[in-house]
C-alpha cells in the first residue's frame, strides 16, 4: 500500500490543498508535501492526525481494502493519462473513491453508536440483576 499516495488521493477527493490538510492535521504544508512525494515518512500517531482532522476519516476507512482497489485503478489510469477521455474516467473514479470514504465513516459512526447502547444495555443488566 501506498501511504503516500494514498493521502494524496483522498485529499485531492475532498477537495482539500495541502495547505487546508496541514492546518487542520497542525503539521506544516512543507511535511505534507514531503509525506504526499515520499521524501519523508509518517508515523502512526501523525497518520492518525492527518486522517481524523485532516482527511475527516477514521484510520480504519484510510486502509479499507474497497479503497484499496480504486487506488491500483486510478494508479493505473494515471500511467495512461494520454488516452483520450482518461482525466474522465480518474474523475469519476476519485469520485467513487469519495463515496466509498463516506460509505465507510458512516459505518464506523453506527458501529460506535450500537457499541455505546451494547454497553449501557449490559450495564442496566448489571444494575438490576446483580447490584444491591
Amino acid at each position: 500500500m501506498d501511504i503516500a499516495k494514498r493521502i494524496r488521493i483522498i485529499r485531492e477527493a475532498k477537495g482539500i490543498t495541502q495547505e487546508e490538510l496541514a492546518n487542520r492535521a497542525q503539521v506544516s504544508q512543507a511535511f505534507i508535501s514531503s509525506v504526499e512525494n515520499k521524501t519523508k515518512n509518517v508515523s502512526l500517531k501523525v497518520l492518525e492526525k492527518i486522517c481524523k482532522k485532516g482527511l475527516e476519516i477514521s484510520l480504519a476507512s484510510f486502509f479499507n481494502k474497497n479503497i484499496e482497489e480504486l487506488d491500483k485503478n486510478i494508479e493505473e489510469l494515471d500511467k495512461n493519462k494520454e488516452t483520450t477521455g482518461i482525466d474522465e474516467i480518474v474523475e469519476s473514479l476519485r469520485n467513487q473513491l469519495q463515496l466509498l470514504v463516506n460509505k465507510k465513516e458512516k459505518v464506523d459512526e453506527e458501529i460506535i453508536i450500537k457499541s455505546k447502547e451494547l454497553d449501557k444495555a449490559l450495564e442496566n443488566y448489571y444494575n438490576t440483576h446483580y447490584k444491591t
